[in-house]
């Protein structure tokens, strides 16, 4: 791929990741087991194809763990960093 491309494709990934991370907490703040297994499900799959491999594998224990409320506020300054981590990592690599 070329340079464009790519940036492109890591702009659009920070972007989703704001977006889910965003609606994953709304659903929590809202308890909504099922829109957090839904927003973990995205979170997953694309930051899994995009190389943000521990942000993939909170999401993953999330998603599956989406009726224990108390979990994931416990995982949730964790799964906060990563993210910010995997968004400065995709910046850093678009530039």
């Amino acid at each position: 791929m070329d340079a464009e491309t790519v940036s492109t494709l890591l702009e659009k990934a920070r972007e989703s990741l704001s977006t889910r991370m965003e609606e994953l907490r709304q659903a929590l703040e809202m308890v909504d087991p099922e829109q957090i297994r839904v927003a973990a499900h995205s979170i997953r799959g694309s930051c899994g194809s995009m190389f943000a491999m521990r942000v993939s594998e909170l999401a993953a224990e999330i998603e599956a763990k989406s009726l224990d409320i108390a979990t994931i506020v416990e995982l949730m300054p964790e799964f906060e960093i990563a993210a910010k981590n995997a968004i400065e990592w995709w910046r850093s690599k678009s530039t």
